[in-house]
This record gives structure tokens, sequence and C-alpha cells, in this order.
């Protein structure tokens, strides 16, 4: 029986929790951009501009980092080192 067993640890995640990953980084950047929109009513001079810019440009950060989390997790699926046991039963050895 020569069998090709895929090494666990190796696998990448299934589709269900690579789209949670990306909506929870989504969500994530948004709230703070819309703090970034509820900052710029009370602060005043330098620090408005660095709020403003991030509400201004947080949306196009969020969208990459979202798209970039699957380009950076997909790797290869290795398999076990060809020295692994492989458990028979007692049948199959006699």
């Amino acid at each position: 029986m020569n069998a090709k067993v895929t090494n666990v640890t190796s696998m990448t995640m299934s589709e269900e929790e690579e789209r949670k990953a990306r909506l929870r980084q989504y969500m994530l950047t948004m709230a703070i951009r819309t703090a970034c929109f509820l900052l710029m009513i009370v602060v005043r001079g330098p620090l408005l501009w660095v709020l403003a810019l991030g509400a201004i440009f947080l949306p196009m950060i969020a969208v990459a980092l979202a798209n970039h989390v699957r380009a950076r997790r997909q790797r290869g699926v290795e398999s076990p080192d060809a020295g692994a046991i492989i458990l028979r039963s007692a049948k199959e050895t006699e």
C-alpha cells in the first residue's frame, strides 16, 4: 500500500477561517478609521491632519491588508519524511 499522507501542520487555513480572519482584520481597521473621524471633532492642531490622513487612507490600507492575507498564508503542502512510520494491522503483516 503506497498511500501519500499529507502533513497536517503544513496545510493552509480553510476558506471559512480565512474569510473570518480577513473580516476581523478589515473590521478592526474600519473601527480605527471611525475613531479617527470622531477624534477629528475634538482635536485641533497638527494631530488633526494625522487623523484626517488616517481617515482618508485607512480604507485603501484595509483592503490591501485583507487581500494580502491569502497570499501570505498560502504555501505548498509538505508531505512527511520518507522515514515516517506507517502502522499496519496484524492481519496485513501476516
